[in-house]
C-alpha cells in the first residue's frame, strides 16, 4: 500500500528542496493571559482515533509501520469542552468552515515523524483540503530546550504561550518531538480557511484572554 506521505505529494505543492526557504508559514504572538491554569483538567483520550474505513488513515498506518514508529509515542489529545472556558474563547477566534479543535499534550519523549496533514477526520475531499484546508496551533506553554518542530525546511522554536503557528494543511511536511523535561500543550484547530480567519491571522494585535 502507498504511504500517506507519498500520496500527499501529488496534492501538497511543496517543493521538497532542502535548499529553498518556506514563505507562507505564519508564526506570531496572538494571545496573552494565564493559559496554563485550565490544563490541570486535561484527560487524554485512548487510542489513535483513526477510522480504519478511511483509506488515507490506512495509508498513514502503513507509513508508520514502514518507519518503525511506535504509536504510543503519539501526542495525547482531549476535547475542548466546558472544562476549558479560556481555551474555548481562544478557539472562537478561529473562524474556520468545518472546524475541528483539540487540546493536545506532547509528553517528554513523545514525537511524530515527518508527515503531511490531510485532515482525514474532517471527512472533507482531499481536493477541498488542498484548496482551503489550514491548520493552526496555539502554544499554551512556553518553549523549553529539547522541544522541536520542523515545517518544511523551517525550524520552529523559542515560542511563548499564546503564540500561533498556521499553515496550509496539506502543503507542509512537518515533524515534532519533545525531548525536554516539560510537557508541551497546544490547541490544534483545523478546517477550511475563511476571509475573516485570514484577516485575523494577518493582524498583529495581541488579545488578552
Amino acid at each position: 500500500m502507498q504511504t500517506l506521505f507519498e500520496y500527499s505529494k501529488q496534492y501538497s505543492g511543496y517543493h521538497y528542496d532542502a535548499t529553498q526557504t518556506d514563505d507562507d508559514l505564519i508564526f506570531k504572538q496572538k494571545f496573552s493571559g494565564n493559559l496554563e491554569e485550565e490544563l490541570k483538567h486535561f484527560s487524554p483520550k485512548t487510542g489513535t482515533g483513526l477510522n480504519l474505513d478511511n483509506l488515507e488513515n490506512r495509508m498513514q498506518i502503513q507509513e508508520w509501520l514502514n518507519l518503525g514508529y511506535n504509536v504510543s509515542n503519539h501526542n495525547n489529545k482531549d476535547l475542548v469542552d466546558e472544562r476549558f472556558p479560556t481555551l474555548q474563547k481562544i478557539c472562537s477566534y478561529f473562524d474556520f468552515d468545518h472546524k475541528q479543535q483539540w487540546l493536545t499534550k506532547q509528553k517528554t519523549c513523545q514525537h511524530l515523524p515527518y508527515h503531511h496533514d490531510v485532515l482525514t477526520s474532517s471527512d472533507l475531499p482531499i481536493q477541498e483540503v488542498t484548496q482551503r484546508g489550514w491548520r493552526c496551533l496555539v502554544f499554551l506553554t512556553d518553549w523549553h530546550p529539547g522541544q522541536f518542530m520542523i515545517f518544511g525546511n523551517t525550524s520552529i522554536d523559542k515560542w511563548k504561550a499564546g503564540a500561533v503557528l498556521a499553515w496550509p494543511a496539506i502543503k507542509y511536511p512537518h515533524a515534532t518531538a519533545n525531548m525536554s523535561h516539560h510537557d508541551a500543550y497546544r490547541l490544534r484547530i483545523s478546517g477550511l480557511i475563511t476571509e475573516s480567519l485570514t484577516n485575523f491571522l494577518n493582524d498583529d494585535e495581541i488579545i488578552y484572554v
